[in-house]
């Protein structure tokens, strides 16, 4: 049977273009208007809108740095919780890795840092959305990065959740919790007005 005149055979394959490249082209169009708007802010109007660029480059630079990890042949990718030991930050004995720094001597926000820095080099496969999910999502990858890249000391759920995020067990939670405390107790001792000084009287009315 012959095809009426005007209707083509379908062939099968569209020219439009596939959901993967359609939001890529969206996401290019969308980077390039903030950044036409960005260009064309007052030097006055950038306080107001430094909290989300600043945001946004925790952003991409936690993206792009994962853009390298990817799993190779001679390593796996980085095992997933069980959702019986997600609670308590419990992971495979094996998956637990290994710091050169002893939380227990850590001292200083520095050390903290580079002790937590250790624990995320040996996890090369590890990403930091990995990292995010397998602690539970308690802080985003971007938090994580922001406080891994810094020199203050980092909230204690960001110190937990990158501990677990790396495959540390309960107890090494339980360690670098306890640096935390350390270090914590010493920053606020060292405060101008700290916990051992008597509050200021209030005056009579």
């Amino acid at each position: 049977m012959s095809r009426r005149a005007g209707h083509p055979a379908h062939s099968g394959r569209s020219d439009s273009p596939r959901p993967a490249d359609a939001e890529v082209a969206a996401l290019r169009r969308a980077i390039a208007v903030v950044r036409g708007r960005l260009g064309r802010l007052e030097s006055g109007q950038l306080p107001s809108v430094l909290p989300e660029v600043r945001s946004l480059e925790a952003e991409l630079a936690a993206l792009i740095e994962d853009v390298g990890v990817r799993p190779g042949r001679h390593r796996s990718a980085v095992p997933p919780v069980r959702p019986d030991r997600a609670e308590s930050g419990q992971v495979d004995e094996a998956a637990t890795p290994a710091c050169t720094l002893d939380p227990a001597a850590i001292r200083t926000p520095a050390e903290l840092i580079t002790a937590l820095r250790q624990l995320k080099a040996a996890c090369p496969d590890a990403s930091w959305r990995k990292m995010a999910a397998r602690a539970g999502q308690r802080v985003v990858h971007s938090t994580m990065y922001a406080a891994m890249k810094g020199t203050a000391l980092p909230k204690l759920e960001v110190v937990q959740a990158v501990v677990i995020g790396c495959g540390g067990s309960e107890a090494d939670v339980v360690a670098f919790t306890a640096a935390w405390q350390r270090v914590n107790s010493a920053s606020v001792d060292s405060q101008p007005g700290g916990p051992n000084l008597l509050a200021a009287p209030i005056a009579a009315l």
